[in-house]
């Protein structure tokens, strides 16, 4: 499952205010990450992301990374087992005039597997088809 935050980061924001958006995620893994940003950013635009008050990307209390060129996935493996299911993302724009956009998705498997609707119970088809009318 994807989780992410498409953003666009004010000019002139500081690593000691940096935006901070949070991404309600669900219990599991974080596999990989999707971390990139238009070429236009330069090396201006700094993010990371946070679970619960700690740095995950990039692992180290004192790092910001500069999103990518790419949308080529990293891989990871960060397990999310503690309530709130959440990843704070942070970033700032040391761009003096102009916005710039990150683009972030967690790659999550999920601990349970997911289905894609209701389940429905066996016989649903014969049923239907009296209902329509169908041999």
């Amino acid at each position: 499952m994807l989780y992410g935050d498409i953003y666009k980061v004010p000019a002139q924001t500081t690593a000691k205010n940096p935006c901070q958006r949070l991404v309600k995620v669900t219990k599991g893994v974080i596999k990989g990450w999707v971390i990139s940003g238009a070429e236009e950013k330069a090396d201006l635009l700094h993010v990371c992301v946070l679970y619960h008050g700690h740095r995950i990307v990039p692992y180290g209390e004192l790092e910001w990374m500069y999103p990518l060129d790419t949308s080529s996935p990293i891989a990871e493996k960060i397990e999310l087992d503690t309530a709130p299911f959440e990843l704070e993302i942070q970033a700032y724009n040391e761009d003096d005039s102009y916005s710039h956009e990150y683009i972030i998705y967690a790659i999550i498997e999920p601990e349970e597997p997911t289905t894609a609707g209701p389940t429905m119970e066996a016989g649903w088809w014969e049923k239907m088809k009296g209902v329509f009318g169908v041999d």
